[in-house]
């Protein structure tokens, strides 16, 4: 088992292997592979963007909790995952809901780019919790689809 950021890797947990990560590998066009993408659809009110990965040459998964994703990641190994940041100030041991999401990213996908839609009046709390937890890119409501595009293609 390879060992990340030389810490010993607990050898009950399932991780990514590294030197196969791009992709998961499931076959795209042609020769090239395709990496995995994991959509986490709590809340929505966005376009899907489900064309869009497969365009950018992603295989892309939906899962509809933070929950489901981290059952989801402990079998698989997406190169991105894209998410929503939401704020409930009634959470008393998390600032959003995704905190637990980047502690299994940083278990078992520590190489993922997560990516973020999120409300730019929360983003003060994206900005603390990336003290923590790395974000690849927070894409503000409404999600314009060429930033996003871009975004994706800097991702791979």
């Amino acid at each position: 088992m390879k060992i990340h950021n030389d810490k010993v890797a607990n050898s009950s947990a399932k991780m990514c292997d590294h030197d196969s990560f791009r992709g998961s590998l499931t076959k795209g066009v042609g020769s090239m592979p395709e990496l995995q993408l994991l959509s986490i659809i709590e809340m929505g009110g966005y376009p899907d963007f489900t064309a869009l990965y497969r365009e950018k040459g992603f295989s892309s998964s939906k899962v509809y909790s933070v929950r489901k994703a981290q059952g989801w990641l402990k079998k698989n190994c997406p190169g991105v995952v894209v998410a929503e940041f939401h704020f409930d100030p009634d959470l008393r041991d998390r600032m959003s809901n995704l905190e637990s999401l980047c502690a299994t990213l940083q278990r078992y996908a520590p190489e993922a780019k997560l990516i973020v839609f999120i409300d730019v009046v929360h983003r003060p709390r994206l900005d603390k919790m990336m003290e923590r937890y790395p974000v690849f890119a927070a894409l503000d409501y409404p999600v314009d689809t060429g930033l996003l595009e871009g975004v994706l293609a800097t991702a791979v």
